[in-house]
This record gives C-alpha cells, sequence and structure tokens, in this order.
C-alpha cells in the first residue's frame, strides 16, 4: 500500500492534508456469499426490477416491468399495472415510515398506495419527467430522472415549488443520484459534482480535492463517512474533505453506482449499464457476476435491508438475494477443478490444499483466490487422503490404480512453495521418519522417511474380516499406540504389534477418521455419529466420555473441549453441551453433504469441504445469528369488511362474531425456519401452526 500526503498551505499558515491510500488490490473470482435469485418462475410479477425498498414493518417491495410486487420471504403478492391505474413501468418505489407507499412511473408521474385499504392517489398535479428515484422528507418531494434533471414538489399539493435551474441553464449538467443522510440533509450528485439541497436551491459544494467530477453514486456509512462513485473511482468524504480514494474499476465503462457497506464491512458497488457487481474486502476485489454467471443482464438496483441482506434488481434476471453473511462459498469455478472435496489440509505458508475428486486445488491465503494443481492430467485424480511430511513436502493418496511407481516422482508448485508426491491408497500417516498408507485389502504399508523404501506391509488388519475392507483413517496416539479405522470399526496395534479391539459398539459402523485433542481424548467419526474417549497409558483403562448421535457423520472439528462442528451427509451440526443446531443449504451452505473440516482457532473461522465446493463460515457471525430475536413484525385483523392494524388492544362488539388474523416475522436469510405457535385466552397450551405464512380464523356463536 502506498501512502501520498498532499500538504496545502494558505497565507494565514494555517495547513491542512489530504491523505490518499493507493490501495493494491487482489482480483479474485472465487469466493461469494450465499444467494437465492427470485423471478416470474418464483411468483415474481416481472423478472424486470428497477427499484426496491423495505417497509417499516419488514416486507420488500419491487417495482417492476408489469406492477408491484410485495415479499415476505417466501410469497410474492402482485398488483398489475392495470390494477394500480397506471400505463407504464414501475420505475421507482419509496416506503414512507407510515407506512404509505410511494412509486413512480416512466410517463405517469408518481403516486400514492395503501398497502392496507389498496386506495392510490396520483402525486403530481403538473407534468414531471420520468422517476428513477423518489425522496420524501416533510411536505416534500424530490424525484430523479437519471441522466437529465430534478423535480420539486410539494405532497400536500402536488404542485412543483422549485425548478431545476441548473439543467435549464445547462441541459448536459445532468441529475446523476441523490440521497438523504442521517441527519436529514440531502446530498445531490450531478454531472459537475456534488451538491447539497437547501431551501429549495441546490448548492454546490466545493470539495478539496474532487474538482468537478460526475456522481453517480452517494452512500453514507452508519459512522458517518460519505462515499461517492464517479468514474472508475470511489471517493470517501468528511466534512468536506476527500481523505480516501480507490481506482476500482477500469475499461470502457466506469460509471459506479449503488454503493454500499455490508455488515462485515465489505464495499459493493456495480457498473452503470453492465452485469458486473463488485464486492471489496481485505483488498480483494471479488467479481460477484462471475460466480452468478450472468449473461445479457444489466444491474438496475442495489440496496441493504434492516437485517443486513443485500439485494440486487437485475433486468430480466430478476432479484438476488445475498444473505447468511456468516459464509463465504466458493463453488466450482475454472480454477477449482473439481466441486467435490474430499480432503482440507493446512500448508506450513498458510495455504490450504484441497483434495477433489479430479485434482489438487490451493487455496491462497491472502488474495483468497484458488488455483489447480493437476500434475498427470492423463489419470483420475479422486484425492482420499493428504499427509505432510516435512519441509514443505506432501503426499496425496489417490485411487487410480494406474499410478506406477507410488513417490518416485516430486512435483513441485512454484507459487505455493511446496512439493507433492504421489501414492496409490486409501488414508495416510506421517511423521518424520515413517509414512503409513492405508489400504482397500485390508492391509497397511509402512514406508521409510525421506526415502519411501518400504518397510513392510500389514495384511489382514481386522483379522476375520474381508480382503477388500477399505482402511479409511489411520492416526497414531502420544502413547506410540496406532488407531485404525475401517469400513467396519476400528482396532488399536499397539507397540509390541498387537492388534486390540476392545469396544464392541462401533465394530460395526464406518469409521471416517481418529484424532487426539489436547486434552488426552480420543475422537472417533462414524456414520453413527461421534464417540469421545479419555486415553489412558493402560488401554484397559480407557473410557468412554461422552457419544454425540448424529446419524450419516463423515467429519468433526474440535472448536473446545465442549463444542464440536460436526459434519454429515444431512448438513453441518454445530453442537454444544446438549443442543444441536444444524445448518442445511436453506441457510446457504452449498451441500449437505459434507466431507472435511479445517478449524482455525485464531480466526475464529471454519473451512468446510463439501461435495459442492469449499466454504468459509465465520463461526463468531454464525453464533450471533443463532441468538437473534425474533418477533411478529405484521399483524392484521379482519372483521366483517374491514380490515386494519390493531393497537395493543382490540374489543369486539357482542354483535362481531367472527374475525381472522394474519400474523407474520421476518427472516429472509432462511425464511422455512420459522414456525409458529399460538394461545387462545380460553384453550390450554400452544397449538402448533403448519403454514409458515399464517391466517388464523375465529367463529363462535352469538
Amino acid at each position: 500500500m502506498n501512502l501520498i500526503r498532499i500538504r496545502l498551505s494558505s497565507t494565514c499558515g494555517f495547513f491542512f492534508s489530504i491523505v490518499f491510500f493507493l490501495s493494491s488490490f487482489y482480483v479474485a473470482n472465487c469466493q461469494v456469499y450465499p444467494y437465492q435469485n427470485y423471478s416470474v418462475k418464483d411468483g415474481l410479477i416481472s423478472s424486470t426490477i428497477y427499484s426496491m425498498d423495505q417497509d417499516s414493518i419488514g416486507y420488500m417491495w419491487f417495482a417492476t416491468e408489469n406492477g408491484l410486487s410485495r415479499f415476505n420471504g417466501i410469497n410474492f403478492e402482485n398488483n398489475s399495472l392495470s390494477q394500480l391505474g397506471v400505463t407504464s413501468y414501475l420505475s421507482a418505489i419509496y416506503a414512507s415510515p407510515s407506512g404509505d407507499l410511494f412509486f413512480g412511473c416512466g410517463i405517469n408521474g408518481i403516486f400514492k398506495f395503501d398497502p392496507i385499504s389498496f386506495q392510490i392517489k396520483q402525486i403530481n398535479k403538473s407534468n414531471i419527467s420520468q422517476c428513477n428515484q423518489l425522496i420524501i422528507q416533510d411536505d416534500f418531494l424530490i424525484s430523479l430522472h437519471e441522466y437529465h434533471n430534478f423535480d420539486f414538489l410539494k405532497l400536500s399539493d402536488g404542485v412543483a415549488f422549485a425548478t431545476d435551474s441548473i439543467y435549464l441553464k445547462k441541459p448536459g449538467n445532468k441529475a446523476l443520484s441523490m440521497k438523504k443522510l442521517s441527519d436529514h440533509r440531502i446530498l445531490l450528485g450531478r454531472s459537475d459534482g456534488l451538491y447539497e439541497f437547501v431551501n429549495g436551491l441546490q448548492v454546490k459544494l466545493n470539495i478539496q480535492g474532487f474538482d468537478n467530477k460526475p456522481v453517480y453514486s452517494i452512500y453514507e456509512a452508519p459512522e458517518g463517512t460519505i462515499y461517492l462513485g464517479s468514474d472508475g473511482t470511489i471517493y470517501k468524504l468528511k466534512n468536506l474533505l476527500i481523505y480516501d480514494s480507490v481506482k476500482v474499476v477500469t475499461g470502457e465503462e466506469l460509471r459506479v453506482r449503488n454503493i454500499l457497506i455490508d455488515n462485515n464491512n465489505a464495499l459493493w458497488f456495480n457498473v452503470w449499464g453492465t452485469k458486473d457487481i463488485y464486492m471489496v474486502t481485505n483488498n480483494v476485489v471479488v467479481n460477484i457476476s462471475e460466480r452468478l454467471t450472468l449473461k445479457n443482464a444489466s444491474v438496475t438496483h442495489m440496496m441493504l435491508d434492516k437485517s443486513g441482506n443485500i439485494w440486487v434488481g437485475m433486468s430480466g434476471k430478476g432479484v438476488f438475494l445475498f444473505a447468511n453473511m456468516y459464509l463465504l462459498n466458493y463453488s466450482t469455478s475454472d480454477d477449482l477443478p473439481a466441486s467435490n472435496i474430499k480432503k482440507i489440509i493446512k500448508s506450513e505458508n498458510g495455504s490450504l490444499l484441497l483434495g477433489t475428486n479430479d485434482g489438487i486445488a490451493i487455496l491462497h491465503p491472502t488474495t483468497k483466490s484458488i488455483s489447480s494443481v493437476k500434475n498427470m492430467p492423463e489419470m483420475t485424480q479422486f484425492v482420499r487422503a493428504i499427509t505432510a511430511v516435512g519441509n514443505n513436502q506432501y503426499v496425496i493418496a489417490i485411487t487410480d490404480i494406474r499410478l506406477e511407481n507410488p513417490f518416485q516422482k516430486m512435483f513441485t508448485v512454484a507459487n505455493a512453495n511446496f512439493k507433492i508426491r504421489y501414492s496409490h491408497g486409501s488414508s495416510l500417516w506421517s511423521d518424520s521418519t515413517t509414512l503409513w498408507v492405508g489400504n482397500w485389502d485390508n492391509s497397511i504399508s509402512q514406508y521409510h522417511l525421506p526415502d519411501y523404501k518400504l518397510i513392510r506391509k500389514l495384511d489382514s488388519v481386522f483379522v476375520g474380516l474381508s480382503n477388500k475392507l477399505r482402511i479409511n483413517t489411520i492416526f497414531k496416539d502420544k502413547y506410540h499406540r496406532f488407531w485404525i479405522g475401517s469400513q467396519q470399526g476400528f482396532c488399536v496395534l499397539n507397540r509390541s504389534d498387537e492388534i486390540l479391539n476392545f469396544d464392541e459398539m462401533l465394530n460395526k459402523n464406518e469409521i471416517t477418521s481418529i484424532t487426539e485433542t489436547t486434552a488426552d481424548r480420543i475422537v472417533i467419526v462414524s456414520n453413527k455419529g461421534v464417540t469421545i474417549f479419555k486415553n489412558n497409558p493402560s488401554l484397559s483403562k480407557i473410557k468412554l466420555l461422552k457419544n454425540i448421535d448424529i446419524e450419516n457423520t463423515t467429519c468433526v472439528s474440535l472448536i473446545d473441549e465442549n463444542e464440536f462442528l460436526v459434519g454429515t451427509k444431512n448438513g453441518l451440526y454445530l453442537v454444544k453441551a446438549d443442543s444441536n443446531i444444524v445448518l442445511t443449504i436453506h441457510d446457504g451452505i452449498l451441500s449437505d453433504c459434507i466431507n472435511d473440516i479445517q478449524y482455525e482457532a485464531s480466526q475464529k473461522k471454519a473451512y468446510i469441504a463439501t461435495t459442492e465446493g469449499l466454504m468459509e463460515l465465520d463461526l463468531e457471525k454464525l453464533k450471533s445469528t443463532l441468538i437473534a430475536n425474533y418477533k411478529i413484525d405484521d399483524l392484521i385483523v379482519t372483521t366483517a369488511d374491514t380490515l386494519f392494524h390493531p393497537g395493543s388492544e382490540i374489543i369486539f362488539s357482542y354483535k362481531q362474531n367472527s374475525f381472522a388474523i394474519k400474523f407474520h416475522t421476518f427472516n429472509y436469510s432462511n425464511p422455512i425456519k420459522v414456525n409458529y405457535q399460538y394461545r387462545l385466552d380460553e384453550g390450554i397450551g400452544f397449538q402448533r401452526l403448519q403454514e409458515k405464512f399464517n391466517l388464523l380464523h375465529w367463529n363462535r356463536d352469538p
């Protein structure tokens, strides 16, 4: 990072400085938050979205080509153009704190819409330009016709109280953007810089270091920093001083729009007229659109909702929702050779080696980019295991039996600064002097390091079982015993080469991994769950401590002595004390089938290998979402022909013998997880409702 300081002085001796940080960005196309795409097939009235907003209750509203859509996370409720009484598309939308909705059209003007009564009223009494964005404050309304002009109206009478005199004098000085700040000031972006709207006038702001650059986007961060999107560059502004800027995009189209900062402090923006959506985090620029494989579409609007979810409206592709931001997903790309990742191991330089079903991939720690390594392209390199053998060298066990002369050839991975050898095997274990290779024929081969000479082969490791039994895992404990897991249980090989079976309960289960913790515990993962033993120098004194009964378990990682991440074929479990919390594809994980977990305690992050790619899980952010409190956000009571939002108490006449209560809470990240229960005062206990969006009917005799 280069730091340039420009020191300016005035005649009176007052000094001030402008600081520009010119960062070197890494470009990556691999990681993206989990997302959902909603379009006409999901109930949206049109797949061309022009504007979005969230009302005070929690509903998302979409202004589209064909009308208005309201979304609660599961269902869309639509109003067509004819139902709204307009003839052109809806181009802008604004949800007021009072609950009223305002929308602008391509040619019909601006309308006020009551979502409860469905009453519609036109606001403008005089002709106005096309409305692309709305701001309302007190009794005035500002309408932006993007790349054209501003219109200024009074809400009370719909009459213009000011004109866009700048545009009238110089039509080339176009209106580009506007933003109402938290202190209620209104900023306007034009072709020649930034203005403030004061008493009906547009006042040019003299910003040192900004000159007369166009302002295509304005965003206010929670701490008060103003972000300005211009031609290829984003500027950071405080107290009318540019203190930081960064070139974020190059090429023919440079107009930076829809800037926002997500809850992870990542910067988002898009480029006008293109499909390109960018996220900048930790000096890494990610082209989100490349991950979405978007074609022939353009971004129209981006926004952050009250829960921190990001919504992106598209022309022709509907709306994309980015939620569950405790996850970053690395799905199949040109750099990831195959989506099915079987093993993860951390290298000495901090890179992650990813064993896939067709080669090795490397996740680089700084750039978060992925590169692939396939040294023998003629072979299918289904990776079963990876182990470190010292000095930045690794052995990779693959399934292809065509591999001749295992270990003999060493391959150098230049951009990762380590070397790898290949072996045919189903499992691996090594230390500085010995390499053990588990095989598919109920045997284990032992090799000397560093020359890889065969020391011996142990046949029929599991006595009395098939010679087609696969050895899945090998582990040496602190007492120099080898714990060996197979498709039918596990055994222990002691220092005298005696094979001992001391626990019958796991002998019919498939064992996928065996590890040892710092607390002298042996953790065994089987298809029936996780079993934890207290280790002991005497095998007869090893004690069973705990069973975690979860079906189809594949892997486990210990967060601490009483907290675990458990991977299964049915999702990812966070196990703490006696509670299990499961994450599935509905929570944003790439796949319900988890193959391996690498936990980084210093970062409190876990890297999770799945059948559909790699996931990066921020455990602290996940836990904060799990303790979120939900409340009923929307409650509507219908009696006779009256529909209303109730206050704290509702009193019915004795003649009102029936009513309906409709209620809902909003959880856009995983709405199907919300279950409802209700209780009437005259009843006992709670009743569970099966429907996700609920309607209770109550009838009684007069």
